[in-house]
């Protein structure tokens, strides 16, 4: 389903923070902030570092968004995904990462388990945020989505619940700009704007399968670009307790194709992630929070509650 190649490339991210000063005076302080569950990580990770991070996400799709932005109620699938980041630096302006997942759907007591598509991405460090001046926190993210995830032969009664994948190889490109205001010398608020597209190649189907054309189809079919907007908000309580908040827009183009009976019409989706870190040091630290959609047109609509663990070392 569409949330969940979002959710995927969207946690391809690096939830790591600089060391901060601590007290850089009596009245001046810099937080350590992990990053929004949904925000792309500003910063690269340091050459030889590395980054484990399990998510965990548990909730239901209640229905879907129809062409005249109405919610309809025809669907209710319960979902749960385990996701698994790995990164690494390469040098002080380039790092690697790997996510991998597995998810879980029960659709009107049928159940079913699938491997998700896989990511691989590579993040270049542009710019690196200068105090007391307007340079931000800048960085690029070039990310490749594999098609190992399941997207044809699919079981019409589980409704796409067994849907864990586009069938396309994909490749985004995600610009990624920070910078953090103080409204006073203790009340920072962490702004990371998102903004990424991507390029799909053409997919071919058979059987039931996520583009369309009942049990006989048998075509080709060219997946619609693909359009993010990620807005993250951190607002510090204390040195380790943050408040976040995540506004997420996406938009897919129509998927065309030569057969009548193939293709998706385009769609797009507004959601919504509130969250809180406790981030006890700059090398361990957890999130918790929910993603939720609030409006959206040929899309699904969903509630989802994210638990997420990070490591570095």
């Amino acid at each position: 389903m569409k949330k969940y190649f979002l959710s995927f490339l969207l946690i391809t991210s690096l939830l790591y923070s600089r060391e901060p000063e601590r007290e850089k005076s009596e009245y001046t302080y810099e937080p350590i902030l992990a990053g929004t569950l949904l925000a792309f990580f500003p910063n690269n990770i340091s050459p030889g570092d590395c980054l484990l991070e399990p998510y965990f996400f548990v909730g239901n799709t209640n229905g879907v968004y129809n062409s005249e932005w109405k919610t309809e109620h025809t669907i209710k699938n319960f979902e749960s995904q385990l996701l698994l980041l790995v990164e690494t630096g390469i040098t002080p302006w380039l790092d690697i990462a790997l996510t991998m997942n597995e998810n879980y759907t029960s659709s009107h007591g049928r159940k079913s388990w699938n491997y998700g598509d896989t990511r691989l991405s590579l993040g270049f460090q542009i710019t690196k945020n200068k105090s007391n001046s307007v340079v931000p926190d800048f960085r690029l993210l070039l990310l490749e989505s594999f098609p190992t995830g399941n997207y044809q032969h699919l079981n019409p009664k589980k409704t796409l619940s067994d849907v864990t994948g586009s069938g396309a190889y994909e490749t985004w490109l995600i610009a990624i700009v920070t910078k953090i205001i103080y409204f006073t010398p203790r009340q920072p608020l962490s702004i990371n704007l998102n903004l990424g597209c991507n390029a799909p190649t053409t997919v071919h189907v058979k059987g039931f399968n996520l583009y369309g054309g009942g049990p006989i189809a048998n075509g080709s079919v060219k997946p619609g670009q693909q359009f993010l907007g990620n807005l993250g908000l951190e607002y510090s309580l204390t040195i380790n307790w943050i408040l976040g908040l995540d506004i997420h827009y996406t938009h897919q183009n129509k998927s065309h194709s030569a057969h009548p009976d193939l293709g998706l019409p385009s769609s797009e989706e507004y959601s919504l992630a509130p969250c809180i870190e406790y981030n006890p040091t700059t090398h361990f630290g957890i999130e918790a929070g929910a993603w939720f959609s609030i409006a959206g047109r040929n899309a699904f609509s969903f509630a989802t509650s994210v638990a997420t663990i990070y490591w570095f070392f």
